[in-house]
């Protein structure tokens, strides 16, 4: 009698949850199907207390440089001021950012080929050995803004993404410009990268493209007429002086001027096109329906073309014939100064990479 009550209450009570759902959802029940269903699950509300996917909003990025075959990461750390800084802790300037620098260590130019000479400011340039070659998850932008003392300013933005898996392509771009501490001494530097890199889905193809525009302009003043007089400013500003070069007396400090009337002016542009195809071992990992596909390059057959253009100039829009034959022993007629070099170079190298070990790409031999 026990089990029939049981069983009993079961049946009502399964009844009516039964008359419950048919009045919340009669569309599943009235030839909606799986309509229906849908409708009701898009109208749930989100769970509060769901756990939060930690990898949602993250980012996986590395990078290669253009000769080498090392695996790094970004650095985002603020513990060496000078990752972020054109100049390296090893190098020295003429005062101002801008200005020709040189380094304290000394450092041969192991360059092959021709070499105009001409690297005083090589410290602020954009060069192919420090491009580098992202992959990235999402895309990445960052935006620097550095402000220094004398209306001293830098501005960098870099931005790289994926198109696809396989090609990847990214943008950096840095203006600075420091009127300097005398007259006749400000110096601006533009540097514009772009890069672009694919590589097959089986990793034998890779190709790199690479343009590189860099201009630097500093002022030249000669020096100080009178340095004796930095005993005796009026306002401790050694902007009031005269200086050798330039039209002292009509200048002044102006952060946002980017004009040289007197100084040196470099150019150079560089358009580096870059193609591998391997012959090695293939390998493949699986994970669940994912194939990663693994090669470990033995031979590479690579092609490199590069287009260099470059110049190289001296331009005083001002002199002064007296000033040239106290100062520097010079004589000339009238007009304007101007020294300039123009050098363009087309290279097209092709070369053969052997790889003995498969698992140390850093170890090979080029022919």
């Amino acid at each position: 009698m026990i089990c029939c009550k049981k069983v009993l209450f079961t049946l009502i009570v399964l009844g009516c949850f039964s008359q419950t759902v048919q009045s919340q959802t009669p569309v599943q029940f009235m030839g909606g199907g799986m309509q229906g269903f849908s409708s009701m699950q898009s109208s749930k509300k989100p769970d509060s207390l769901q756990r939060r996917d930690k990898y949602a909003d993250s980012i996986t990025i590395y990078y290669k440089l253009y000769n080498q075959n090392d695996i790094l990461k970004l650095d985002s750390s603020i513990n060496d001021f000078f990752v972020h800084y054109p100049i390296p802790y090893t190098s020295y300037n003429l005062g101002n950012l801008g200005s020709a620098s040189n380094s304290y260590l000394f450092k041969p130019k192991t360059n092959v080929g021709w070499d105009a000479g001409f690297h005083s400011f090589d410290t602020y340039l954009y060069t192919l050995e420090q491009t580098p070659f992202y992959q990235t998850t999402r895309p990445f932008t960052e935006f620097g803004y550095l402000l220094g003392a004398k209306g001293e300013q830098m501005v960098e933005v870099k931005h790289t993404q994926n198109k696809k898996q396989q090609l990847n392509f990214s943008f950096d771009y840095r203006f600075s410009n420091a009127p300097g501490n005398v007259k006749n001494q400000n110096a601006n530097v533009n540097n514009m990268r772009i890069t672009a890199n694919y590589q097959g889905k089986r990793k034998r193809f890779a190709s790199f493209l690479v343009l590189l525009f860099n201009q630097t302009a500093s002022s030249e003043n000669g020096g100080l007429v009178n340095s004796a007089l930095l005993d005796s400013l009026s306002l401790n500003d050694p902007y009031e002086l005269e200086t050798r070069l330039g039209v002292s007396g009509s200048s002044f400090r102006n952060p946002f001027n980017t004009s040289i009337a007197t100084g040196t002016k470099y150019k150079q542009n560089t358009i580096a096109w870059r193609q591998t195809y391997d012959f090695g071992q293939k390998d493949s990992i699986v994970k669940d329906t994912v194939v990663l596909h693994m090669f470990y390059p033995r031979i590479r057959f690579q092609n490199e073309i590069k287009i260099q253009n470059s110049q190289f100039s001296f331009v005083d829009a001002n002199p002064t014939k007296e000033g040239y034959m106290n100062y520097f022993g010079l004589n000339y007629d009238s007009g304007t100064v101007r020294y300039i070099d123009n050098w363009s170079l087309v290279s097209n190298e092709f070369s053969i990479i052997s790889y003995p070990e498969k698992n140390n790409s850093n170890q090979f031999l080029q022919l």
